[in-house]
């Protein structure tokens, strides 16, 4: 080749050049970005609320058996992982629906209470939802206009609002919410309102009859190992975590596999589901991730004299007992896709902190 010939091919190779250096440097940055992404001080990942966060690997979504009783959580994401569970709902919209599925006895009416404390001054109405009544009520719960949040004991709801809802809820330790809830439905709490002991007289008359007339409020422990009635409703006391995140499929009753996926779908689609055994962090999730909503969510609720602290001491259980060795052992066999949600639940909520540094 001339100097002639080198001197016309200079310009080509000096643009390749600059092209691959320009490429490589373009990955650079964008390998830098995608681990300050993963920073909150960073957070700048924006997802449309109610878009339903893609699992990290399918290892995370399946529970291996673990100790649902302890809350014990052997299972972590791969420590690689490039996926943010971290998303921030669009919170300015006038038509915006806030939805708080109540899980009964995970300290859902104390949480209940601030949530609605926090979102009233910023313009919303609330509207409890009954259970037994969204199916037949679907038309009056779609036509509310303006700012709404909407909660009760209830099953997830698969409205289309032209914004997606934001979705929150709470749970417990499977094992412990049974306990708590056969407690509730005999004995009350410490504080009863009318329409508690509503409640209580009616379980109570409802189990003598299932007893033939006998009027003694069996154990715990009893009820499971012979298998009486109460103990055995999947939607109150074995499936409640699954059932209602479930949603208002028939297939969710059947607390099956189908149930578990749906189930966790609609977890991930959440702005946050947390463990009552957390919830100081799942009070600090909430308020980072939607500030505009529960900016001080968590001062509220550990102010001594406010009204969550009143509710939580007028909650507690009235009547305590413990489960015999083998009562405890056939409920988990019993609960045992309940016991996965929770799991899943618990493990995706220290996955959030961790990105949280919380």
């Amino acid at each position: 080749m001339t100097i002639k010939d080198l001197k016309k091919s200079l310009p080509v190779c000096c643009f390749v050049a600059s092209f691959l250096l320009a490429f490589a440097w373009i990955g650079n940055y964008r390998h830098s970005s995608s681990s300050s992404e993963r920073n909150v001080s960073k957070l700048s990942r924006v997802r449309d609320a109610g878009v339903t966060t893609s699992l990290l690997n399918e290892s995370f979504a399946i529970s291996h058996g673990k100790d649902c009783v302890n809350g014990n959580t052997t299972l972590e994401p791969d420590a690689g992982m490039e996926s943010s569970l971290l998303w921030k709902p669009k919170t300015d919209d006038v038509n915006l629906k806030v939805i708080f599925i109540r899980i009964p006895k995970t300290g859902s009416r104390t949480m209940g209470g601030l949530v609605e404390q926090q979102l009233s001054g910023k313009g919303f109405r609330h509207v409890v939802v009954k259970f037994s009544k969204v199916e037949g009520d679907k038309r009056r719960i779609f036509s509310q206009k303006g700012k709404v949040l909407f909660s009760g004991h209830t099953r997830h709801m698969e409205f289309q609002w032209p914004t997606p809802p934001i979705y929150i809820s709470i749970t417990r330790d499977p094992v412990e919410r049974f306990k708590s809830y056969f407690s509730y439905s005999f004995y009350g709490d410490k504080d009863n309102p009318d329409y508690v002991v509503k409640n209580m007289m009616f379980n109570r008359a409802e189990m003598a009859k299932s007893r033939g007339g006998n009027n003694t409020i069996p154990t715990s422990s009893e009820c499971i190992l012979q298998e009486m009635p109460f103990c055995m409703e999947k939607d109150r006391l074995l499936f409640p975590t699954l059932i209602l995140l479930c949603g208002w499929d028939p297939r969710c009753s059947d607390a099956g596999e189908w149930a578990y996926n749906n189930a966790v779908k609609h977890v991930n689609g959440a702005l946050a589901v947390g463990v009552s055994e957390e919830t100081d962090d799942f009070l600090r999730v909430v308020e980072r991730l939607a500030p505009d909503l529960f900016s001080n969510i968590y001062s509220a609720y550990k102010q001594p004299i406010s009204m969550a602290a009143k509710q939580t001491t007028a909650t507690k259980s009235a009547h305590k007992e413990q489960l015999t060795s083998e009562a405890e052992e056939k409920l988990r066999g019993l609960m045992k896709m309940e016991c996965r949600i929770y799991n899943y639940i618990k493990d995706r909520f220290h996955q959030i902190k961790k990105e949280l540094l919380i």
